[in-house]
């Protein structure tokens, strides 16, 4: 059987059983490591240490790094008049805010540009073996960038994806924004319901009562009595009442 070689975009989530899959059939496994704490994760720990899951580092690469700010310039165009971005410019000025987005479509295409050009240098380097990539959310770049990757003549050729490969990625890579929104939704409904209940016990809560003479008792010296007449003793029910003063009492006195 030949051995392939299989690039993972990320091993995260449901793609353990995919990677279980590929190291029985004696596949060498590879994946890109964008910052995802993989030496964190027990599982992927364990085939680290034990060499059977290998990492490509994100490193300074000038042509990717290139490519990516030129298909961000070639991109920008597409997103901005969007509503939002319209919107944003409103508030923060159109200046800001077409950086902010420039920023943002660079760091996500940036993750397609660097796979597109490793893949790309690596079937060059092996023209006769097989390379499986398995991508996981990056795929939805291609359609956007196809004109610009023809152009660029930046688009990876030769790389093996069996459509049932593709299914479960996208099949990953729904259930994972599936699970996100499912996150987001519950706490944004944790935060409705404590708010709603923050409401509720302010309704409860005792109304705020306006006195005209408020007086700090802090040091043991202002207390003349024990018991309970030891600071109230103030009152001479002319000037100073019960109902027009309040006393704030440190513990300490």
């Amino acid at each position: 059987m030949t051995q392939r070689l299989v690039f993972f975009e990320t091993v995260k989530g449901w793609y353990r059983p995919l990677v279980a899959w590929c190291l029985r059939r004696g596949d060498r496994v590879v994946v890109f490591d964008f910052y995802e704490g993989l030496t964190r994760i027990g599982w992927t720990r364990r085939l680290i240490t034990q060499g059977r899951l290998e990492r490509v580092y994100v490193y300074a690469r000038p042509q990717a790094e290139r490519l990516a700010i030129d298909a961000t310039e070639w991109l920008f165009p597409r997103f901005a008049h969007h509503r939002l971005v319209r919107i944003l410019a409103g508030i923060l000025g159109q200046e800001e805010t077409e950086t902010v987005l420039k920023k943002g479509l660079l760091d996500a295409v940036f993750r397609y540009v660097f796979m597109q050009v490793f893949l790309r240098e690596h079937r060059q380097q092996a023209p006769d073996g097989v390379i499986v990539f398995v991508p996981h959310g990056s795929r939805a770049w291609e359609p956007l960038l196809k004109d610009w990757l023809r152009q660029r003549d930046a688009a990876c050729e030769g790389l093996v994806c069996p459509w049932w490969v593709e299914a479960w990625s996208r099949f990953a890579h729904r259930l994972s924004g599936w699970t996100f929104s499912l996150l987001v939704g519950a706490s944004v409904a944790a935060h409705a319901v404590a708010m709603a209940l923050g409401r509720r016990l302010e309704r409860r809560s005792p109304a705020i009562k306006r006195y005209d003479h408020v007086y700090a008792i802090d040091q043991a010296f202002q207390v003349q009595f024990q018991g309970p007449r030891r600071f109230d003793f103030l009152l001479d029910g002319i000037h100073l009442t019960k109902e027009n003063t309040a006393f704030l009492v440190h513990p300490s006195a």
